[in-house]
């Protein structure tokens, strides 16, 4: 994960923090390496992986588990932004439902029409909206982020607790680009044959499924 920060987070205070928070730096590494769901994808991933083939094979696996496992950790951004959304009735105005519909879209869009573009640009129009929001608060461990959060600022010195605070957007674009990293994966697997392969597999292969086939909506 802190070899692929420098690609997946945008923001430099994010991406600063989230490097820190990782290391052993961080007198709360494990909590935070819980807090992002790292501890609960390993015992998952261990889980999954130990009774398919030998000793030889365990590094192949994990190495194929891994981009899964970071995808997951940024997937948590999005949907952490649906939290409470259950209580908006459905013709109320809900800024933060509009936000998660615009990056829905985005998300869909890109997985069924893959393109080269940052997905810096693909959430640009998003990144406003983003600020307004709380990436503690719209989280189920609000508490245990703010106490990290404030035990790094102390260790830095000079830093906008605020701004750390505010880095959705961030969190977003690793959910897009950890998404593809997840795509590109797939598409190097021969787990199924191609013969058989529908709308849905042409999309995870990085194919462009026709946009009319409703099969081909995540």
């Amino acid at each position: 994960m802190a070899a692929n920060l420098d690609r997946y987070l945008p923001d430099t205070t994010h991406r600063d923090y989230f490097r820190w928070a990782l290391s052993d730096q961080n007198p709360d590494q494990a909590l935070f390496c819980r807090i992002i769901a790292l501890d609960q994808l390993a015992h998952l991933t261990t889980a999954v992986l130990s009774d398919i083939g030998g000793n030889d094979d365990w590094p192949t696996l994990v190495n194929q588990a891994l981009p899964v496992n970071l995808y997951q950790v940024f997937e948590v951004v999005s949907d952490n932004l649906s939290l409470g959304l259950a209580d908006v009735r459905a013709d109320d105005d809900s800024e933060l439902r509009d936000l998660v519909v615009a990056f829905d879209t985005v998300a869909a869009d890109d997985l069924c029409h893959p393109t080269s573009r940052p997905a810096t640009e693909l959430l640009a129009h998003l990144k406003a909206p983003t600020h307004q929001v709380s990436s503690f608060a719209q989280s189920l461990a609000e508490r245990f982020h703010s106490t990290i959060a404030q035990k790094y600022a102390a260790s830095v010195g000079n830093l906008d607790l605020d701004v750390l605070e505010h880095t959705v957007w961030s969190g977003l674009v690793a959910n897009i680009e950890s998404g593809r990293d997840v795509l590109a994966a797939l598409a190097g697997t021969h787990a199924r044959g191609t013969s058989d392969a529908g709308p849905d597999d042409r999309a995870l292969r990085g194919g462009r499924p026709h946009a009319h086939d409703p099969s081909t909506v995540p």
